[in-house]
């Protein structure tokens, strides 16, 4: 499909097998979320927009089992709350995941791989980020950092370079991230 979709109301937008949407317009979004709660995306890759999602003033959103690949911004979140990105598949974009004045977010089980930059935090508090995979030029860039990176379980970080004592595949030192 070559579409840019607009999204004003809760709804549900699951694909059913392969569903490959790329942005008729590549200076818009693919899709683009306002002013919304209670909606969810499932299933889907988006291409070639301005951004595979941008999700602006919404709440209680989940993004799961989405590909974004070869935006400016895979997913960008502003002026959010209460959304949920699971089990996706960010990459090949600039920038992967932004959030941008916005909490109470989490950010789990994803693979980030083969951006410029993996995820960026600007004036964002308070976002669960676990269970992912970081591996790009640039994993994070947080201009604020009172956010939970690592949980109990933690995340991947490519460019981890504390120690690992005991040989158990979890880091001992926390990761930097230089704000």
């Amino acid at each position: 499909y070559f579409e840019n979709l607009f999204i004003n109301k809760s709804v549900t937008i699951l694909g059913v097998g392969d569903v490959v949407i790329k942005a008729k317009n590549s200076s818009l979004p693919v899709v683009y979320a306002e002013n919304v709660s209670n909606a969810r995306l499932s299933n889907l890759t988006l291409q070639e927009g301005l951004c595979g999602i941008h999700l602006h003033n919404v709440s209680n959103f989940t993004i799961s089992d989405v590909k974004a690949v070869n935006n400016l911004y895979g997913i960008l979140i502003t002026s959010s709350s209460n959304c949920t990105i699971d089990a996706s598949v960010i990459s090949q974009n600039t920038y992967v995941i932004a959030l941008i004045n916005s909490s109470n977010n989490t950010i789990k089980t994803n693979e980030i791989l083969d951006n410029e930059y993996g995820i960026y935090l600007n004036d964002s508090t308070s976002n669960l980020i676990y269970l992912n995979y970081f591996n790009n030029t640039a994993n994070i860039h947080a201009d604020t950092c009172p956010n939970f990176l690592n949980t109990t379980v933690g995340n991947y970080w490519s460019d981890y370079a504390g120690e690992d004592g005991d040989k158990d595949g979890i880091g001992d030192t926390p990761y930097v991230i230089n704000i």
